[in-house]
């Protein structure tokens, strides 16, 4: 069994460093191990699947043989895959999904999906006249799960929770273009027509919303330029310098759209999608609205900690500088990479718009004493 360590400081002044041995246990078709050379999973809510690569150490026995190349590979793709984390003696799940894809090389490389992998492997058409969001979903996770002749497939999929901003949202008539489309072809519709935005995390889809999370509890955690962040690209921009227009797009019932746009007019794009809202004047309203949670004075870019607290997309982060505490201040996170081996345990994290102030989410023990000492 392999363990890395990694020296954390206290303060960057360095005053005190503690030694952290990291930790991990990868679970595929039930096989267990603690051995692995790397780990890197992509999170965010921009695409519609999360991904996870695994590299294997170069030998990998099982008897004497080595069990992941050839005939004689243990896993294939379909297998699903939990991948935990920590620093010892904790491990705390980072990523739940199923092997895509065998690299047989040395070292051999698995690459996974998220549960959207399972939604991939579906032959789905849907046509209805009037469906609600909740409607559409539940009866595609049905069709989904019939049309599997295996036992297990199908209990993972009926398995899926669903998570809607709005489950009686009406959509109007809906039906898959060109046909039969796996299911989520059926999600990048809602994404296209809708603006509905959809995403995975563990076991669970959740549809409507990249920030406001029904059925999951957002964190807000403090990060401190400091104690906290080993490298970062951020920039601060003033609110003056930043151009950017929002096009605001209401659906009504019978699939009509009212239209307006805010903004510069030289700006980049965002879309915000809206529904029932029958007046240009009303829409214009909630249109400014969207647009102060872009243009503000504050970060952009991204930075990298250490691998806890573990922070997901959605979360939000508290920056604190203390030399120069005029810039603290909140944000929403978009992507979460987290990278696990020789290199250490890390998380580079994107940040999104900024956001009002939260409580913060109280930390371990231990990692309460690491962080903010």
């Amino acid at each position: 069994r392999r363990h890395f360590g990694e020296s954390i400081s206290i303060t960057w002044l360095a005053r005190i460093q503690i030694m952290l041995r990291l930790n991990a246990e990868i679970s595929i078709a039930g096989a267990k191990f603690n051995g692995v050379t790397e780990v890197e999973i992509s999170s965010t809510w921009e695409r519609f699947t999360d991904t996870a690569k695994i590299t294997l150490p170069k030998r990998l026995e099982k008897g004497g043989e080595q069990i992941f190349v050839g005939a004689n590979s243990l896993f294939s793709a379909g297998d699903a895959v939990e991948i935990t984390l920590g620093y010892f003696p904790t491990l705390q799940a980072r990523f739940t999904g199923f092997i895509s894809r065998v690299i047989p090389e040395l070292p051999a490389v698995l690459e996974c999906q998220d549960i959207t992998w399972l939604l991939k492997q579906t032959n789905i058409e849907a046509s209805f006249e009037s469906v609600t969001l909740k409607e559409l979903i539940d009866d595609g996770i049905a069709k989904a799960a019939a049309q599997q002749t295996d036992a297990t497939r199908k209990s993972q999929i009926e398995a899926i929770n669903t998570n809607f901003i709005d489950p009686d949202l009406t959509l109007g008539s809906f039906r898959t273009v060109g046909g039969a489309v796996n299911f989520v072809g059926i999600l990048k519709e809602l994404k296209k027509v809708y603006g509905l935005q959809t995403f995975a995390q563990e076991n669970n889809l959740f549809i409507g919303s990249p920030y406001i999370l029904t059925g999951r509890t957002q964190s807000t955690y403090k990060i401190n330029f400091e104690r906290n962040i080993i490298e970062h690209n951020l920039e601060y921009i003033h609110e003056d310098d930043v151009k950017i227009k929002v096009k605001a797009v209401s659906m009504l019932p019978d699939n009509t759209k009212v239209e307006v746009v805010v903004g510069d007019a030289d700006g980049e794009t965002r879309t915000f999608f809206t529904f029932g809202i029958t007046t240009t004047a009303a829409l214009k309203k909630m249109a400014e609205s969207e647009l102060q949670r872009f243009k503000y004075t504050g970060f952009n870019g991204t930075f990298t900690t250490f691998g806890e607290p573990y922070i997901r997309h959605g979360d939000a982060i508290k920056l604190v500088n203390k030399k120069l505490p005029e810039r603290d201040g909140f944000y929403l996170v978009d992507e979460v990479t987290t990278t696990f081996g020789f290199g250490g345990f890390r998380q580079n994290v994107k940040l999104g718009p900024k956001t009002g102030a939260s409580d913060l989410t109280p930390l371990p023990d231990k990692l309460n004493e690491l962080v903010n000492q």
